[in-house]
């Protein structure tokens, strides 16, 4: 149980430092590009990225122009986009009867 435990750990510690590994390479060879990508696509390491920025120096405006046309003008377009498709009446309501169909009929969903 011990040893299985420690096998866990040390796989999600090794991970982690690859993806630091590859948040830092990324970020060094793109620069302003990368951190507009890092921005825009939604993700958990985003806090990352800005850690990073912070350690090689990239200037503050940089780092903030990037960000604000990464989140603002693509990221938020982009949700918007998938959330009015996803609940317009053209694909939800054949989500809708697909589900009513495969549920049972106690659950009364119509």
């Amino acid at each position: 149980e011990i040893a299985r435990e420690k096998n866990s750990k040390s796989t999600l510690l090794h991970a982690k430092a690859a993806i630091e590994n590859w948040m830092v390479d990324f970020l060094q060879r793109n620069g302003f590009m990368g951190v507009l990508l890092m921005a825009a696509w939604p993700n958990a390491f985003f806090d990352l990225c800005g850690i990073c920025c912070g350690h090689f120096g990239m200037p503050f405006w940089k780092f903030f122009g990037a960000t604000l046309i990464g989140k603002g003008f693509m990221k938020v377009p982009m949700q918007v986009f998938v959330i009015v498709t996803a609940f317009s009446d053209r694909f939800l309501k054949p989500v809708l009867h697909t589900v009513a169909s495969i549920t049972p009929e106690a659950w009364e969903i119509d």
